[in-house]
C-alpha cells in the first residue's frame, strides 16, 4: 500500500476538523445570518453557541470565519477586554495589534483615554491618538464599508457589566448599520448574560452545542478515510465512534490514531480499530483524571460521585430535582455552589430549555465511579 497523506484528524480543543460532522442545524442557522447580513439587513441578531468543553464550539467559529470569507468586515472581540472600551474600538477599528501587552502596560482604560498603537518587532511603541468614538459609533463605522461579523469566544469569560456595555452598544448601533453578533462559551455562559445589565441579553438565540449522534459520529471517522478512497471493515467505525462517545474531541483524538495504524495495517481493519482505541486511551485518561482531580480539590468528589451514579443508571440523564436532591444531601448549604461547579465544569449540562440534566460525556460517570471504588 502507497503511504498515506498527512493525517487529517485534528485532535485539540478549537481545531477545525477534516469534516464538521453533525452540525447541519447550526450550519443552516449561521448560512442564514451570512445571507441576512450580507443583503444589507439591519437587525441586532446576536447567536449564542453554548455547551461542555471539547464539543466544537470553537471550531464552529473557524467554519464560520471561512464562510465570512472577505465579503464582512470580520472581528474577533477577545471577552477578557469587554470591560475595556478603547481596546474593543481600536479592535473593531482595525488598529488593535498587541491585546496583552496593551493589558500588561496600562491594565484596564475607560473609553476616551489615551491609546497606545503597538508597534511591529523592536520599533518603539508610539502614542496614538486620543481614541475619541463609543463602541456603538465605532460598530457603525466598521459596517458602513462592508457589513459587520463580530465573533466573541470563550464569552464565559467575559466580566459580566463589560459585557453589558457591549452588548448594549451592538443593540444601539445595529438598527443604524448590518452588524451581526456570534458569541460561544461553556454553560456558564449564561450566568455571565443574565448578569450583565442589559435586557438584549435575554433574546440572544441560543444554539447548544452538545455530543454528537451516533451517525455524525461514524461520519466524523467515515469522510475523511472515504475522502481518501480507504475502506472501514464492518462494525470497526461503528466500535470506534461508540468509544469515543460521539464526543468530537475524543473522535478525532481516536480517528488520528486510526490513520496511523491503518498505515501499519494497510487499511482499517478491526484489529486496527483496537489498536488506535489502545493508543488513544492514554490521553483520554489523562483528561478524565484532570476531571476527576478538579472534583476532589473543589471539596466536591462525594458529590460528583454520587451524581455519577445516579446519571449512569438513569442512561446519562436526570432530573434537575433529582440533581439538586443530591447536593443538598452531600454539600448542606453549599448545594447550589455545587451544582454550578459541576455544570461549568461540563460534568453535567443541560441545553437550553430542556427539562434534564445530560452527562457531559457518558464515560467519564463511570470512570469516575470505578476510579472512587478503587481509591
Amino acid at each position: 500500500m502507497k503511504p498515506l497523506p498527512d493525517n487529517p484528524f485534528r485532535p485539540g480543543f478549537g481545531r477545525l476538523p477534516p469534516f464538521l460532522a453533525g452540525r447541519d442545524h447550526e450550519k443552516g442557522y449561521l448560512r442564514t445570518l451570512l445571507h441576512c447580513l450580507r443583503v444589507g439587513e439591519r437587525d441586532s441578531e446576536a447567536v449564542l453557541l453554548h455547551g461542555p468543553r471539547g464539543n466544537g464550539k470553537t471550531a464552529i467559529l473557524r467554519w464560520l470565519q471561512l464562510e465570512a470569507s472577505d465579503k464582512f468586515n470580520l472581528r474577533q472581540i477577545k471577552a477578557h477586554f469587554v470591560s475595556n472600551p478603547t481596546v474593543v474600538v481600536e479592535n473593531l477599528l482595525g488598529s488593535h495589534r498587541d491585546e496583552s501587552r496593551e493589558e500588561t502596560m496600562h491594565g484596564t482604560i475607560g473609553g476616551g483615554v489615551p491609546g497606545v498603537l503597538r508597534s511591529e518587532g523592536t520599533r518603539q511603541l508610539t502614542r496614538r491618538q486620543t481614541v475619541s468614538l463609543s463602541l456603538d459609533s465605532a460598530m457603525k463605522q466598521t459596517a458602513r464599508g462592508k457589513p459587520l461579523l463580530m465573533i466573541m469566544d470563550e464569552a464565559h469569560t467575559a466580566d459580566p457589566a463589560g459585557m453589558g456595555v457591549f452588548l448594549n452598544a451592538f443593540q444601539d448601533s445595529a438598527g443604524m448599520a448590518p452588524m451581526r453578533l456570534v458569541l460561544a462559551g461553556t454553560s456558564d455562559v449564561r450566568d455571565v448574560l443574565s448578569a450583565a445589565d442589559a435586557t438584549f441579553a435575554d433574546r440572544i438565540n441560543q444554539l447548544p452545542i452538545g455530543l454528537l449522534s451516533p451517525a455524525a459520529g461514524r461520519a466524523a471517522i467515515t469522510e475523511p478515510f472515504a475522502g481518501h478512497g480507504i475502506d472501514a471493515a464492518g462494525g470497526v467505525v461503528e466500535r470506534l465512534a461508540a468509544w469515543a462517545d460521539n464526543y468530537p474531541y475524543f473522535l478525532q483524538l481516536v480517528g488520528e490514531a486510526a490513520w496511523m495504524e491503518t498505515a501499519n495495517f494497510g487499511r482499517l481493519t478491526g484489529e486496527a480499530g483496537e489498536a488506535a482505541i489502545e493508543q488513544a486511551r492514554v490521553p483520554r485518561n489523562r483528561y478524565y483524571s484532570t476531571r476527576y482531580e478538579e472534583l476532589a480539590a473543589s471539596g466536591h468528589l462525594e458529590f460528583g460521585v454520587a451524581i455519577a451514579a445516579a446519571v449512569g443508571a438513569g442512561g446519562h440523564r436526570i432530573k434537575k430535582v433529582d440533581v439538586e436532591e443530591i447536593a443538598r444531601q452531600h454539600c448542606g448549604k453549599g448545594w447550589s455552589a455545587a451544582v454550578d461547579f459541576i455544570v461549568r465544569k461540563g460534568f453535567l449540562w443541560r441545553p437550553h430549555l430542556e427539562p434534564d440534566f445530560q452527562a457531559g460525556i457518558p464515560s467519564l460517570m463511570d470512570y469516575t465511579v470505578k476510579r472512587h471504588e478503587r481509591e
